[in-house]
């Protein structure tokens, strides 16, 4: 990005932020909708003031924020996923399991289950953070995947709570 275009992009991002400041912004009463006044401020009011606004906001420190606030959403979704799985989990066990590959030797959902749906999830969790830094144009994706993770588990956990236990039927 050239520097005119870095400079002409934060004037206009100073212009835009200075131009919705509330001028003596007073606490409207029970029953009083709230109202701003709109100061208009001038290129020349920017450029001639010397106490560096436009040097504060960076292009810079908007990606970085950004990226920080992806990173925040990447982090919930990964604890979402292994919440719903975990949920799931917890759900499950003692009853019987309808998935043969989970199902104990007598049918019902145990230990082997657990260490299966814990490899599983492991096995989702650890490319993304192997990935992570190296691939940030994948975050999107691993984020809509940890949050679709988390729905289905959780709804297949909510289903669970309605099924007894093998020992009640």
């Amino acid at each position: 990005m050239s520097w005119k275009r870095f400079s002409g992009a934060a004037t206009l991002l100073v212009l835009a932020s200075l131009s919705f400041a509330a001028d003596g912004a007073k606490t409207p009463q029970p029953g009083q909708l709230a109202s701003v006044q709109v100061r208009t401020v001038s290129a020349a009011d920017v450029s001639s003031s010397s106490n560096g606004i436009l040097s504060s906001v960076s292009i810079a420190d908007i990606d970085e924020r950004h990226d920080r606030i992806m990173d925040r959403w990447w982090i919930a979704s990964m604890v979402a996923a292994v919440a719903g799985t975990g949920f799931d989990a917890a759900t499950s066990w003692g009853k019987m399991e309808g998935n043969s590959l989970l199902a104990s030797s007598n049918g019902t959902f145990g230990g082997r289950a657990i260490a299966l749906k814990a490899a599983l999830t492991a096995g989702v969790i650890i490319p993304q953070i192997c990935f992570h830094k190296k691939r940030k144009e994948y975050r999107t994706a691993f984020i809509t995947g940890n949050f679709a993770e988390a729905a289905i588990f959780s709804a297949v956990a909510v289903h669970n709570l309605r099924i007894p236990n093998a020992q009640q039927q």
